[in-house]
Formats: C-alpha cells, structure tokens, sequence
C-alpha cells in the first residue's frame, strides 16, 4: 500500500516584504530561480525533477507559470520582466520555468 500523496507539497510559500506586505519579485532570471527552489515544497521538486521539461512547462503553464505571470509582474515591466526582454508574459513564465527544470538537473 502506497503512502497518500501530501497535499501541502503544491503550497508557495514566497517571501514577503516585511514593510509592504507584497511578494518580493526576483530582480532576474537567476534570482527567480533561487527564489522558486526556496518556495517549493522538497516533494514538489523531487517531482519536477523526474519530469520531462516539456512535460513540466506545460503542465506548469496554467498553475505555477500563472502565479508566476501574475505575481513576479511578468504582465507589468517590473524588473524580473524587463530582464527576459523580447518575451511575452507567457514566453517569460516559460522561459523560467524551463530554467528552473534545467537547474534542477545539475
């Protein structure tokens, strides 16, 4: 019999600005990568890990790539988003997410 799976592996946990309350947005590409393997679960990068990166991108896209579009500002110029110039918001989630599989290789 298997163990059930843990629920809470999925959870963020990003870092707040103690001043402002808001999530702390990576100033780069590097940065957004240090901050996601800090974020995500020790499960969830197990399972990230034994993905394909194709497979994980696409079926990162509409939850974590979301998250990501939505609050790191990859819609708005905020620095992380100007830093992966000459991407849409979507390109920029993708392009992230394909790094931060391929950091978890090494």
């Amino acid at each position: 019999m298997s163990e059930p799976e843990n629920p809470d592996k999925y959870h963020l946990d990003p870092p707040i600005d103690p001043d402002t309350g808001d999530i702390r947005i990576p100033e780069n590409l590097e940065e957004a990568i240090a901050k996601l393997k800090a974020m995500l679960h020790p499960e969830y990068l197990d399972e990230i890990k034994a993905m394909p990166m194709n497979e994980f991108a696409a079926t990162a896209h509409f939850d974590l790539g979301l998250w990501l579009r939505n609050n790191w500002g990859l819609w708005r110029q905020s620095p992380l988003a100007q830093s992966l110039d000459g991407f849409d918001a979507d390109g920029k989630s993708d392009r992230i997410l394909k790094e931060f599989w391929r950091s978890l290789q090494e």
